[in-house]
This record gives structure tokens, sequence and C-alpha cells, in this order.
């Protein structure tokens, strides 16, 4: 583009002082003086990419109507320019990292509200690296060329658009209002109709208002506000929303600033009204007003025309629709007639006497009876005594009301099978509201009330089974519990749905646990186990569960079905019973069977670790005096004392055993030598040996106590006890509180 020695924007930046400052100075000092809108812009050094302004001339107020400080503010030019524009503007500013010059025209908004057409000329200064370091920037307004081309424009859409109304009216005008809403200083707008008869104004087209606005003028009186004006029929400019109080608060909200409205003529009635407005300038202007006035006078000499012609078309229109209705009507009759005969649900028309003269193949279908049987016939002959006669009376009374009868039958086909049927049955009335005839639509519902029975059957086993019932979702949130769920756990229904079940567990499963149980129930489909789970007391209890996944037609997973009982009773058997299979009922210390599986454990332990194994057989001295004597309910409390006491000289490895009367059996395991051994049962003797205070008595008793080992002694179970056996009778006719280690080289062993 050629340029003027005089423009700013062709100048190269010249060392014009000692810096960058000292240039800017005095440029904006130079272009002061220029009668032209000039800005200088450098680059942000604190925000890379971005530009800051350094200097506006004062002539840019007399073009944008704002003073140069207010350009200074961060982002006031990137608002202002139109939003339609921002995007192209701002990236060929970008473009100026690599080219010296741009120029670009765009719409600013004018600071009275109103849109200028802005041509602007920026250059680019480099320094001695390349980087842009100064931007020169000239503005001009072009509107008045700019909206000098868009009349051309418009003028010729306009023809175009007047030219397709009477083929296409609403698009049209949709055509002519998009025309005017490019005006300058118009930004919104409508068509409406004038009603000859009472002046109203209907919206046809609009644009640019917001639906609350639309729907509050879509209709508009003829003798107020607006309807007024276009109703005068003279041309209104930059006036106010007329907005009295008992107008709707939307047409006061829009904010409209100023509106013209232009009636449109058909001679000298008004038969159409062309509203334009702006949200931002405070006039329209001068151009603006002249163009629609062109406009609605060009719009209204078409309309006049082709009024004409709609009249002689109208009744065209009128006559071939309704040739149109007619055949239309045949072809509805002829559908309704085919649906009627097949669709699968029992039709039957009677007369006012109940004399049947129509049923469709349906009917036929699920009575077994023909239709040359049903015709004429009372529809009585379906019944099959199991509807109560008070079902009948109040149907032919609901019918003689003129009201409709909704229920159901149980009716007998003609084989004499029972069926379900349920009816609506309705008066048909004639153009003059007379009833003429009764229909019944019945549809077979036998198989519906078997489901439900089932259905009720089900639920009546979900809500008063003795076991508990979970039902879950896909994501395990339960969905459903029953009653008996509530009174295992302690929970509500209310408590528990929506819930993840494992709010019930008791942590005394590993993770592992629940792994292995979900995948047998994702690849088997059904897991069944014991688990411990926690009541809502806090209380552990067992369960036996059986959880299954229930799938759709599809075979899809759809929700998850836990069935479980309660078995803590039984486990509590169970235990007590295990408990007495192998401990002693008196001491609660292991049997002789559970002491049989403990001696097998510890030899193999013993040959595994290659260590000694010590076998104490045990015998209390003098405890047949003391039973004797002061009772067997002192022997017992004796007993039980001796017990405990040897509990607390053993180590979580040995066992203590009780094999009848005051005999008992302790196992060392893991002994290095014969020294450990001796110390674990002179350790028993000492312990023993100490007084038991039982109530008022104070008794001493001590143990006699044979001792065999593991290898050296016997290498079996049998072995060892007997050889113990044998050294604990050496004992106690050595003497009391004193043990024998068995073997013969060891006989002089004894130590007190």
């Amino acid at each position: 583009m050629m340029t003027t020695p005089g423009d700013p924007s062709n100048l190269r930046l010249v060392p014009l002082g000692n810096t960058l400052d000292d240039a800017i100075r005095q440029l904006t000092t130079w272009f002061d003086q220029i009668p032209a809108a000039t800005y200088l812009l450098r680059p942000d050094p604190e925000n890379i990419g971005a530009l800051q302004t350094i200097h506006v001339s004062p002539e840019i107020e007399s073009i944008a109507g704002y003073p140069p400080d207010a350009w200074w503010q961060p982002d006031f030019w990137t608002t202002h320019v139109h939003p339609d524009d921002r995007a192209v503007a701002l990236a060929l500013q970008q473009q100026l990292r690599h080219k010296d010059r741009i120029e670009h025209e765009y719409r600013f908004r004018h600071r009275d509200g109103h849109d200028i057409w802005i041509h602007d000329r920026l250059s680019a200064q480099r320094d001695e690296t390349g980087a842009v370091c100064l931007i020169v920037g000239i503005y001009r307004d072009v509107s008045a060329r700019r909206n000098a081309e868009w009349l051309l424009t418009a003028h010729h859409d306009l023809l175009l658009a007047l030219q397709r109304i009477a083929a296409d009216p609403e698009t049209a005008m949709r055509a002519v209002l998009d025309s005017a809403l490019g005006l300058p200083g118009i930004d919104c707008g409508g068509i409406y109709d004038v009603d000859p008869q009472n002046g109203h104004l209907t919206l046809i087209v609009h644009g640019g208002l917001s639906s609350k606005y639309v729907a509050a003028t879509c209709t508009l009186s003829g003798d107020i506000g607006l309807g007024a004006i276009a109703h005068a029929g003279q041309p209104r400019y930059s006036f106010r929303d007329p907005a009295p109080r008992d107008l709707p608060s939307a047409i006061r909200e829009e904010g409209l600033r100023a509106i013209a409205i232009l009636p449109i003529l058909d001679g000298k009635q008004v038969i159409a009204c062309l509203k334009l407005a702006s949200h931002q300038a405070d006039t329209i202007p001068d151009l603006s007003c002249r163009m629609s006035e062109t406009l609605a006078l060009q719009l209204g000499e078409v309309l006049s025309r082709i009024r004409g012609e709609a009249a002689a078309a109208t009744e065209r229109r009128h006559l071939l629709a309704l040739l149109k209705a007619q055949q239309e009507a045949k072809e509805t009759i002829h559908r309704l007639y085919q649906a009627i005969e097949q669709i699968p649900i029992s039709i039957v028309l009677t007369d006012l006497q109940a004399r049947i003269e129509y049923v469709n193949p349906y009917f036929t279908q699920a009575t077994g009876y023909s239709q040359e049987e049903a015709l004429g016939q009372n529809p009585r002959l379906l019944k099959s005594g199991e509807t109560p006669p008070d079902h009948y009376r109040q149907l032919w009374q609901t019918l003689a009301d003129g009201g409709i009868w909704t229920g159901e039958f149980h009716n007998r086909r003609k084989d004499g099978s029972l069926y379900w049927e349920r009816a609506i049955i309705s008066p048909v009335r004639n153009l003059d509201e007379r009833i003429t005839h009764f229909l019944a639509i019945k549809e077979n519902i036998t198989a519906q009330r078997q489901a439900e029975q089932q259905l009720r059957l089900a639920a009546s086993v979900f809500k008063h089974a003795y076991e508990g019932i979970l039902i879950t979702d896909t994501n395990a949130c339960i969905v459903e519990v029953n009653d008996t769920f509530s009174v295992l756990t302690g929970y509500g229904r209310e408590e528990a749905l929506g819930r993840n079940p494992r709010f019930l567990q008791s942590g005394r499963h590993d993770p592992e646990f629940f792994v292995a149980l979900w995948r047998a129930l994702i690849e088997e489909g059904f897991w069944t186990g014991e688990i411990w789970n926690r009541k809502k007391n806090g209380e552990l209890y067992a369960e036996i569960a059986s959880i299954a996944a229930v799938r759709d037609d599809t075979g899809r997973v759809t929700h998850y079905v836990n069935v479980f009982a309660d078995i803590t009773a039984l486990k509590d058997s169970q235990h007590r019973l295990e408990n007495l299979a192998y401990h002693d009922p008196l001491t609660q210390l292991p049997n002789r069977a559970l002491l049989a599986d403990r001696l097998q454990q510890a030899i193999a332990q013993a040959e595994r670790q290659r260590t000694l194994l010590a076998v104490c057989y045990l015998d209390l001295d003098g405890f047949k005096q003391i039973n004797d004597t002061l009772g067997h309910a002192v022997g017992d409390r004796l007993l039980i004392a001796v017990a405990e006491r040897l509990r607390t000289c053993m180590r979580c490895s040995d066992t203590v055993a009780r094999l009848g009367g005051d005999e008992f059996i302790v196992l060392f395991g893991g002994l290095c030598d014969m020294d450990e051994c001796e110390c674990a049962v002179i350790r028993l003797l000492s312990t023993l040996a100490k007084p038991h205070v039982l109530g008022k008595h104070s008794l001493a008793v001590t143990a006699s106590i044979g001792v065999a080992l593991h290898p050296l002694d016997g290498g079996d179970a049998d072995t060892l006890l007997r050889h113990a056996d044998q050294a604990m009778y050496l004992a106690k006719q050595a003497g009391h509180n004193r043990y024998w280690l068995f073997g013969a080289e060891r006989c002089s062993q004894c130590r007190p």
C-alpha cells in the first residue's frame, strides 16, 4: 500500500537520543504535532508476548470519543474491538514478529455506544538483534466508506428478499430484518403483523432480543405502548421503550436505549410494523433512519401487491384443503379399521341392549367363539361365575351415568378354560352427544395375573424366610433386605439400603478371603461358605452364606443375592464338643487324645531340630488323703489350682495335659542338653511345693516326676510315656517331692 512521506508508520527508528527511552520521548513530542491519531506500543517486559501502550496522541479522542489516558488501561483496546473482529485483529498483530508492517480494518466501540470502522496501520521498529522494540501505529476512521459499501450490498440483498416474499413470506421477512440489523447503530429488532380489526401487533420475526422480551412483546395492544405508536402510521426515531407500570417487567429490563418504529402501509392502512433498536447507542444515526424508511416503503409496496393475490389464492387453498381433508379422513378411517382388525386386544361393540354388533379377529382367538357365534349375543356368554355380581352392577351403573368403567373379568372360553381380562368399557356418542353404543376394549392378562401371583409368593417367601436375605446391585450397594436380615444383624432396612455390605465385616477375615469370594462369583456365578460378621451392637456372629449372581435375559449380571443363616449357636456347640473331646472338663487342660497329637508333633519337631524332648509324668503326693479328708469339692478345686500353676511354668511351645485323677504329663521341647531339662523339672517341683490357699484351707502338696527323654529313652510316643511312668514310680519309691530320669545308667540320679 502506498504511504505519504508524512505518515508516521513509514518511519524507521533512528538514534534520536542515547537510549530507546530518549528516542520514544522525542517521537511522542513529534507525533503530538501530527494532525492524525497515532500511538506507540512496545513489548511488555513483565508479560511475554503482550504489548504495552506508551503513547497515544490527542487526536484519538476525536475518532473514538475516549481521551488518550483511557488507552493506557490494561486490555482497553482488546475489550473495545468488536467481538466478531477481535480474534483476527489479535492474530494480525502477532504477525509483526516476522513482518515489518501490517494494515487491517475492524469495528471499534465508540464512547457513545455505536460501532465505528477503523483502518489501523502498524509498523514494527527493531533493534540490532532484529527483535521488535517499538510499534508505531496510526488510526483512521473509515466508517463513511464502509457504510457506503454496506448500503450498496444491503440494497441489493433487500431487493432479492422482496422478490422472494410471495413464495416464502417468513423467510423473506427474516432476510429483510437481517439487512436492517446491519445498519449502523442498530443491533436488534423485529417485524410485526398488524391486525386490521383491532390494531393488535403480532411478532413475525425478530433478532437480537432476549427470549423474555420476545415473550412479553409477541402480541401488543393497538392502543398502548409500541402498538399505539405503530398504529398512528408515522415513523418515530430514537425514543425509549414506553413501559407503563402495567407492562411486564421484561420490557423494562431489556435495556433498549434507542428505538425506531416504522409503520408499513398499504395505501393509508397500517398492515405491518418494522421495529429497530439499540442496546448500546442513545440515538439511531440519520443514515440508518433514511435507509430503514426506504426499506419499510419497499416492503409495504410488495406486501400490498401480494395481499390481493393472496385473497384469491386463499380461496383456492381452502377448497383444495377441504378435498385433501376428506381424502385424509377416508385414509384415516381405513387405517383405524386395519388397526382394530390386527390389534392383539379384544374389541367388542354392542348396542344399548348389550347385543354384540362387532368383534375383531383377536376376540375370536382369545375366546374361541367365531364372529358368527358372537354377533347378536350378550357378552354374558363369557361369564364363568367367578366374577362377583356386584362387579356387574357397578359396571352398568357407571355406564348408565355416562361414565367409563375399568375393571377385570374372570371369564370362560368356549372350551371351558378360564382366563383373566382387563376391560375398559365406554359409551359411544353421536354428533348430538346421544349414547348409541357401548365399546369394550379387553386385554388378556392371564399371564400377568399368574406372574403377579408368583411375585406375591416370592415376596412372601422373601419377607418371612427364616434366613436373612440381602440383595445388592453390581456395584455391591444394598438395594433390598428382608426382615430376618434386620433381626440377625440389628440393622433396620433404611440403615442398610445404599450401603456396601462391608459395614458388617468383623475383621476376622483377611483380604485374600474376599478376593477368592469375588473371584468365585465372577467366574462361577455363586459362592458358598462361612463368614464371621459383626452385628450393630458389636457382637460377632457366624453365618453360613450362599451368594449367587442374578442375570437378565441377555446373560448380563444385574444383582447379587446373599441368603444366610446365623450358625453362631451351632459353632459354639461344635466348639464345646471339640473342647470336650480334646480337653479335661475339670481343668480344661488337654486330655489323652489331644496329648497324643501334641506328643507326635513334639517328636517330629525334635527330630527336625535335632534337640531333646522331655516327657514328664507327674503324680501329686498326698492328694488322696486331702480328697478323702476334705471332700471331692476341695479336691477338684486343688486340681484346678495345680493345673493353673503348671500353666505358669510353661513356655508357649510346651504342653501340660491331665491323664486323670492326680496324674499330669508335661512336655518340654527344644532342650539343648540334660542340664536344661533338669532345670525345667526342678522349676516344676518348686512351683508345686508352694501352699495352695483355697478358702479357709491352706494346702501343701508336692509331686513325684518321672522323666523320659527323646531320643535317648525311646523314639515313639508310647515308649516315652511308658518309660516316664516307670521313672515316676521309681521317684515315688525314693521319696516324695523329687524327680527320676529314666535309663539304667541314671537310675541313681534321684534329686530331692
